[in-house]
């Protein structure tokens, strides 16, 4: 039997490194055509290859699901455990390898690099929109009209690999891919660690190192949320050793990378509260208003250089979430006006955000009136609500947003299974068809519903499907291990 899996793991191992090496190859070709292609000023040509259906998508596509399947089937079978970090790197290197040389299809990274070049040339990204000073990326991204939405701490990468720009864009964009590969690593590094002496220690590192929708995003596409993702681990690592002050400061860290941590900070402050850590909770709240107060006499000078942050421009628009559906639905299949279209959309996302509040207020109420509300609590409720606000309320949903919430399901795998499974539908689900997903078209809505209907039904029977997802504690295992909370030797 020990044999049969071996030989099975090895086929799929290989099974998915081919489809993986497929879909980079694409990504690649198209990639750097595009780019040559948009310097010549011939146009654009990603956008008509990854609008519709077309031969390229489709064959994307399937080398796709076909490493989801293989990922997928991964999970469900046991797997030979790996006792050191280096052993899980050494079974993940081939994919992160070709993740990193696949050139990004997203226009994010040219735009990220433009905000890098734009404080090297000494123009404030918060203050001035990015158009207001050309660069060498400015023909490749479209967000033209808008002040940076990216905290100052992912300002700071950007900036550090917008310094390629002067032997050649492509430099840079790949400079900014090796900054991604490397908090990549550290955040499986952290994910390790914080494991401990979990059964399924090497899995679920192994899970998330080479989870497709994550390398896709965080490396071959290059989003900022692996930067995110390195705070929220920082965070949860230090609510794991009592650390309670540098976990709210972790938190506000994040939020200096992208705007979504500041729903945590009030979860985390009411914990210090019910828990009154007063020197804590004081110290945690000066730092925060301090550094506040250093960036608004900085770059941050006035409210609208902080609002931007919310990034604005994508408020009256739609994609891949339940008004998207809602929108392209009223407007195919509805003889009705704009203004009539745009008040029911206005009135869904009003109950969007009455979903988002209600189960907000549900994990306070549970903070401040639970008899012992632990450390495991609060990570998960930490999870929920930004599965919820994602899910529900977030009109403009972006794929490599749901990426943020793996590091915290495959630490609580044994702690809350239904969170888990939710997360895992929720962040592989939205990949399913690939391409922006922001159409007004039945293939639009095809996609918008494949983002959050299966991870609605798994919010609502999530904890059903837990036994087939191969993350459960194995049965050899006396009792489940508590992976975060207790003190641990490091």
């Amino acid at each position: 039997m020990f044999r049969n899996d071996l030989v099975s793991q090895k086929g799929l191992y290989r099974t998915g490194l081919a489809a993986t090496a497929i879909f980079c190859t694409i990504l690649t070709i198209v990639g750097v055509q595009t780019f040559f292609s948009v310097a010549a000023g011939q146009g654009n040509t990603s956008s008509q290859i990854f609008n519709g259906f077309t031969p390229i998508r489709l064959i994307l596509n399937l080398s796709y699901l076909v490493s989801l399947v293989v990922y997928l089937v991964w999970l469900t079978q046991k797997t030979t455990n790996l006792s050191r970090f280096s052993e899980v790197i050494q079974v993940s290197a081939p994919f992160l390898l070709l993740a990193t040389l696949a050139h990004p299809v997203s226009s994010d990274s040219y735009l990220y690099l433009h905000y890098g070049w734009m404080v090297l040339q000494g123009v404030n990204p918060y203050l001035e929109v990015a158009n207001s000073l050309p660069s060498a990326m400015s023909p490749y991204f479209s967000w033209t009209d808008q002040t940076s939405t990216y905290g100052p701490l992912a300002m700071g990468l950007f900036m550090l690999s917008a310094v390629g720009i002067l032997a050649h864009p492509l430099v840079a964009v790949y400079l900014l891919k090796l900054f991604c590969l490397l908090f990549h690593g550290i955040n499986g590094f952290l994910i390790w660690r914080l494991l401990g002496q979990s059964a399924n220690r090497s899995k679920l590192t192994l899970a998330y190192l080479v989870n497709p929708a994550i390398v896709s995003a965080f490396i071959a596409d290059v989003h900022v949320d692996v930067f995110l993702c390195s705070s929220i681990l920082l965070m949860l690592g230090c609510l794991h050793y009592y650390r309670y002050t540098w976990a709210v400061l972790a938190a506000f860290a994040g939020f200096l990378t992208k705007t979504l941590p500041v729903i945590w900070i009030p979860l985390l402050l009411s914990f210090l509260l019910v828990r009154r850590r007063w020197k804590e909770l004081g110290v945690a709240i000066g730092s925060i208003l301090l550094v506040g107060l250093f960036l608004s006499q900085s770059i941050l000078p006035d409210r609208s250089a902080w609002s931007g942050l919310l990034n604005p421009s994508t408020a009256e628009l739609t994609a891949r979430s339940f008004h998207h559906i809602l929108v392209i639905g009223l407007e195919k299949f509805v003889g009705i006006t704009p203004e009539q279209r745009s008040a029911i959309v206005q009135g869904l996302k009003l109950a969007g955000y009455s979903i988002f509040f209600g189960a907000y207020f549900v994990c306070l109420g549970n903070l401040f009136f639970s008899h012992r509300y632990t450390e495991d609590e609060l990570t998960r409720d930490i999870g929920w609500t930004a599965l919820i606000l994602l899910v529900f309320a977030t009109p403009w949903l972006m794929p490599w947003y749901s990426s943020i919430l793996f590091p915290i399901a495959l630490l609580l795998t044994v702690k809350a299974p239904r969170f888990t499974v939710a997360a895992l539908i929720f962040g592989l689900s939205p990949t399913l068809i690939y391409g922006t997903g922001s159409g007004q078209n039945l293939l639009g809505m095809a996609t918008a519903f494949l983002s959050v209907v299966p991870a609605s039904l798994a919010i609502l029977f999530g904890e059903q499907l837990f036994p087939y997802s191969g993350l459960a504690a194995p049965t050899r295992t006396p009792e489940p291990v508590n992976v975060m909370a207790g003190k641990s030797t490091l």
